[in-house]
């Protein structure tokens, strides 16, 4: 028998173990072929088709352990893939202001003749002046979550007389005097968790500092918090504090005077210079109990849910008096 009639031959393991061996030369690969039907076109036609093909016509093609090794490769080599997370944080903020300002978008907050709704004005005032306003707040009443309430109500009255707020020659100032009015009033002494200051994490000259502010009048704690900390002018702190500019003037004088009784580094200043120190010590203190305000969208619906239950709290009351005057008119 040949020997590449053995090769060829239907036995598997000897078609297996040699198939590189059976053609010793051309003539004897012609041979087994022959023996074979189609055994050429098997053994040289399927290269030249695949060759031609190319990995798109391959139904496999993306099953090769090639394709499934890194996955991450076509990706990465895709133009603009490492900016998604960018990109996404980009639609996200888009979201937020979308909310904020209901698709419509001012051309420029700070040009007096761009077009603003109320809600975009109201939303302007917020962002700019919230967070100042509740560090000043935080000076008055020494607790965080109490200036947070003074925020919110101080812009909810705005938000409510608006018309009246927004023609004001100072919207800020405005708002700022309704917040030190909640700020300064007696009524937080009854909390039981409002009746002690609170300066987590503040070093002891800023506890110290937060604990005189609070013995003082309220007259001289809030025109030492317009004039030193805010740095207003000795007439627009009468303005504010609704008083004449002597007696505002009068009030921080003897503010920083009480002051430096417990405040070392103040009464080691020059008189002229308390002022600035004071400034600075009050805002050493307010930069380590923040304020976060709320975003300005959930502040204004605050606002408007507090006015609306406010509302139906007063009609609740004048149909229960009613209906007690109704009844006594009727039994007696």
């Amino acid at each position: 028998m040949a020997p590449g009639v053995v090769t060829a031959g239907p036995t598997p393991g000897a078609g297996r173990a040699e198939p590189p061996a059976a053609t010793d030369s051309p003539t004897e690969a012609d041979g087994a072929g022959d023996h074979r039907p189609g055994g050429d076109v098997a053994r040289r036609k399927p290269p030249e088709h695949a060759a031609e093909a190319g990995p798109r016509d391959t139904p496999d093609a993306q099953d090769t352990p090639d394709a499934r090794e890194d996955p991450g490769a076509r990706r990465g080599s895709e133009p603009g893939e490492d900016a998604r997370p960018r990109e996404d944080a980009q639609r996200r903020e888009d979201a937020d202001r979308d909310e904020l300002f209901d698709g419509v978008f001012p051309s420029d907050p700070s040009d007096p003749d761009a077009t603003m709704t109320p809600i975009h004005a109201f939303d302007a005032l917020y962002l700019r002046n919230a967070g100042p306003i509740g560090q000043q707040a935080y000076l008055l009443c020494g607790r965080r979550e109490t200036a947070a309430r003074a925020v919110s109500h101080g812009f909810r009255v705005a938000w409510e007389r608006w018309p009246e707020v927004a023609v004001d020659r100072d919207p800020a100032g405005w708002v700022r005097a309704a917040a030190y009015e909640y700020a300064l009033s007696p009524w937080h002494r009854f909390r039981p968790w409002g009746r002690t200051p609170l300066a987590l994490g503040a070093g002891r000259e800023e506890q110290a500092l937060l604990v005189a502010l609070l013995r003082l009048p309220a007259g001289q704690r809030r025109a030492l918090v317009l004039h030193d900390a805010l740095g207003l002018g000795p007439a627009e702190t009468a303005a504010e504090s609704e008083s004449t500019t002597a007696a505002a003037e009068a009030r921080v004088r003897r503010g920083r005077e009480s002051l430096t009784a417990w405040l070392p580094r103040l009464a080691e200043a020059e008189p002229e210079r308390r002022g600035e120190v004071l400034g600075g010590m009050m805002e050493t203190l307010t930069a380590s109990q923040p304020v976060p305000p709320l975003p300005a969208s959930r502040a204004r619906l605050v606002c408007e849910r507090t006015s609306r239950r406010q509302v139906q709290a007063a009609v609740a009351l004048v149909v229960v008096t009613a209906g007690a005057v109704t009844a006594g008119l009727f039994t007696g």
